[in-house]
């Protein structure tokens, strides 16, 4: 009877696809983020949602910026940058919190739920995302079961609990646009290709970045390349002509997330060269990306998909690996490099391997240098912690990141980073060699053993001790 209880067990162990038990797994630890934190940028966004319901329900849709600006419904920052797309779609989305709000006169703000409300339309933007990561999967692969290894892949992935549950961004929202453009562009829907990739720029620019790699590898003539990138870039033009003459919109460009700032986060990472000028480490990987891409030619549409996911990827990379980036822009490389795991079933043990080392090792560096950010007790929502546990929990401010600063001397602080930092760089450019398609590995001996089962869970449960030490801590 045990020998056969534990002959069952191995089976549901071994068995070749994500089990019932681990999506359950990762659906209880996306809902515990998803309820117990609220951060700063989500109530942003979401008042933002309610300042467009109310000045469309006015009659008044082009003074949103002013009415923003004005702050009536209390959002934490009153200046909104970038184009609206995605915030036109997420105002729909909370169209009922604004019914009961505006024309029932109740009072929304304060009640948890609402904020619950708003997150989940993130959570639709992920399945979406899914979806179509299943579906580009199944037309590079033919294959159901890789398709469901990088959905699971995806869905528990350490930076989609901290980017999308916890950290409330729309950066899953490019995600879902630029998913469904790809696809698009698998399946021969080049209208919609453009169409969709350029909805993913508009929503936040850092899109384009991967875009050009794109054309550059489908397209070889120079004005043809040009007139291509323009179209990715239509519906942002389009943005801005149509909303260049609503007031107080050039206040809001500027004081919100001015270009310059972000230019200077990305181009970060220099140093000195000719005559004493610099170079940024960031540009050149991505002129060398570039370049590649521009003359590899597929062979065939097999290759042609292959290098499609490889050239995105890389491009996501060089900006993670080479400029200062916020801790949810991690987000935006999550479904193509679950793509990029899955493809190669030969490698793909050794890339989950890889990947899982390099989101921990990034994971760690992000707690410790975002500590005012990262799981910290003030994003903690008290109505949902007073409502289970009975109480607001310790007044005091402290994260995970302040209280590791203060146990570890700042000598060792510094070398545990360098060597999570190196640990990230190193293996990241070794994905990139082992998975080019193109790659001529026979030298490389890759074990043909299967995935053991506690990575995945190892890969989603590190999430669990940040989240835990901050609500056991806000109880005692």
């Amino acid at each position: 009877m045990i020998k056969k209880a534990i002959n069952g067990i191995k089976k549901i162990y071994n068995n070749d696809k994500p089990l019932i038990i681990e999506w359950i797994m990762v659906g209880i630890i996306s809902f515990i983020i998803l309820c117990f934190f609220i951060h700063g940028d989500t109530e942003n966004l979401i008042k933002w949602t309610l300042n467009m319901f109310d000045v469309t329900v006015k009659g008044k849709p082009l003074d949103f910026y002013r009415y923003s600006i004005e702050n009536p419904n209390m959002a934490p920052n009153n200046y909104v940058s970038g184009t609206l797309y995605s915030l036109i779609i997420w105002a729909i989305w909370n169209i009922p919190i604004g019914i009961i709000k505006t024309i029932f006169g109740v009072e929304v703000l304060h009640n948890p739920l609402v904020y619950i409300w708003g997150k989940l339309f993130l959570v639709l933007c992920l399945c979406i995302t899914m979806f179509f990561v299943n579906k580009i999967v199944k037309k590079i692969t033919g294959d159901v079961n890789s398709a469901k290894w990088a959905m699971f892949l995806l869905a528990s992935s350490l930076f989609i609990y901290i980017g999308v549950y916890y950290g409330g961004q729309n950066d899953i929202v490019i995600c879902a646009f630029a998913t469904a453009a790809m696809y698009c562009l698998m399946d021969g829907r080049n209208k919609w290709f453009y169409f969709l990739a350029g909805m993913a720029i508009s929503v936040k620019y850092f899109f384009f970045i991967p875009y050009v790699a794109i054309i550059l590898l489908l397209e070889k003539r120079v004005l043809r390349i040009i007139y291509k990138i323009v179209l990715g870039i239509i519906p942002t033009g389009i943005y801005w002509l149509v909303t260049r003459a609503c007031p107080m919109v050039s206040e809001s460009a500027s004081q919100g997330s001015p270009i310059s700032v972000l230019l200077k986060e990305m181009v970060g990472g220099a140093f000195p060269v000719v005559y004493n000028n610099s170079i940024s480490l960031f540009i050149g990987m991505l002129l060398i990306i570039y370049i590649l891409a521009y003359l590899t030619s597929p062979q065939n549409d097999d290759e042609k998909y292959r290098y499609l996911i490889y050239y995105i990827v890389a491009t996501c990379l060089a900006m993670l690996l080479f400029s200062t980036f916020q801790y949810y822009r991690v987000v935006m490389v999550c479904p193509f490099i679950a793509i990029l795991m899955v493809i190669d079933k030969e490698k793909y043990r050794i890339n989950v391997i890889m990947e899982t080392i390099i989101s921990i090792s990034l994971f760690l560096i992000l707690i410790i240098q975002s500590g005012l950010y990262l799981f910290v007790s003030s994003v903690v929502n008290k109505n949902v912690f007073k409502f289970v546990f009975g109480t607001s929990g310790v007044e005091e401010n402290f994260s995970l990141g302040m209280d590791i600063s203060c146990w570890i001397s700042n000598d060792m602080l510094t070398i545990l980073l360098q060597i999570f930092a190196t640990v990230v760089v190193i293996l990241s450019i070794f994905i990139l060699v082992l998975n080019n398609p193109r790659a001529k590995l026979g030298f490389l001996n890759i074990p043909s053993i299967k995935t053991e089962r506690w990575i995945y869970w190892l890969r989603t449960l590190v999430v669990v001790i940040p989240v835990f030490y901050v609500l056991g801590r806000m109880i005692v």
